[in-house]
């Protein structure tokens, strides 16, 4: 029973790895041990004295050190040099001395070696370091964007909303205008200046140069707000404002002619009609314009505006109609 107990402890996985560490280290010690007596060897020959027991401990421990990474890339197959032998005996005694000679070699060198292992194992490092650093930064720089995308389309969600509310507003002043009561006067205004506060937050949002498309936007609406309220030199400053980025947008030079008229600012009467002719002349720089402009065309034709119902005789919207046709031929 105790020899049957004594067998099962032998041969046991634990104590069967356990015995071929120490047998592979043991062969690695001895060929340690050859290289550091040839490394004392050479050291005599030339006539420098070393101390044996230090220089073979020196190559003891650089052997256990390097042995493993030389034996990464010049493939050491361990498995062949496990007991039992689960390889042909002559590949386990071919396996067995590139382990000696790999331990001689590691002893032999020394402390270069190790040195030379050191730095390709911190450069490796630093190179992994500096590589994850590049990935982290781009992965920061990545959100960064990200979250300012996500920023500006919450913010121009936001503009958009201020911008609809505010044209519903005039909308609903413009309704309640139409009306004769004293009451529904009173809730036109209101609904202006409701229209004028929402304006002016999102105006405070906007950035001119960066996003002159909303700003323009943004400004002419206010400009038509403050016409209903009879603020005709408030609308007529932003006009003028507008016209020197946007030279050819017939909206505003249409507006322009209307608000000086209204203001009674113009010079004579052929400066207002200037500008509505230009208006309806024009070529916008813009496509979008291009529609807005065939709608002035046909308001001032029609005589629908009645700020400037009466400006034009007969004679001279017969020329304009002609001039119009011809333009667009």
């Amino acid at each position: 029973m105790a020899t049957e107990s004594c067998l099962a402890i032998l041969t046991s996985k634990s104590v069967i790895a356990l015995l071929n560490f120490l047998f592979l280290a043991l062969v690695i010690v001895i060929g340690a041990l050859l290289g550091s007596t040839l490394r004392t060897g050479k050291a005599s020959d030339t006539g420098g004295k070393k101390f044996i027991g230090s220089a073979h401990m020196i190559g003891i421990g650089s052997a256990f050190i390097c042995v493993p990474f030389i034996a990464s890339f010049l493939h050491l197959n361990y498995q062949s040099l496990l007991l039992p032998l689960a390889d042909t005996a002559a590949v386990y005694i071919e396996q067995l001395f590139m382990l000696i000679s790999l331990a001689g070699i590691a002893s032999y060198l020394g402390y270069g070696l190790l040195d030379n292992i050191a730095n390709k194992v911190l450069q490796s490092q630093v190179q992994e370091i500096g590589q994850e650093q590049k990935e982290a930064k781009h992965s920061i720089e990545a959100l960064v964007n990200e979250n300012k995308q996500i920023k500006d389309n919450e913010k121009k969600i936001r503009l958009e909303l201020l911008y609809l509310k505010a044209k519903d507003a005039v909308e609903s002043g413009q309704r309640y205008g139409e009306k004769k009561t004293e009451e529904d006067k009173l809730a036109s205004k209101k609904k202006y200046n409701d229209a004028l506060s929402l304006l002016d937050e999102g105006l405070k949002e906007i950035n001119e140069e960066d996003d002159y498309h909303s700003f323009d936007k943004f400004m002419v609406l206010k400009a038509f707000t403050l016409k209903r309220i009879d603020d005709i030199a408030g609308a007529l400053e932003i006009v003028k404002k507008l016209l020197i980025k946007d030279k050819t947008n017939p909206v505003l030079l249409y507006n322009m002619g209307c608000y000086l008229l209204l203001s009674k600012q113009h010079k004579d009467e052929q400066e207002v009609k200037d500008f509505i002719m230009k208006a309806l002349t024009v070529i916008p720089e813009k496509e979008a314009h291009k529609p807005l402009q065939k709608k002035i065309i046909e308001k001032v034709l029609a005589r629908l505006d009645s700020d400037i119902q009466d400006l034009f005789n007969d004679d001279e919207l017969t020329r304009i109609r002609e001039m119009v046709r011809s333009k667009t031929n």
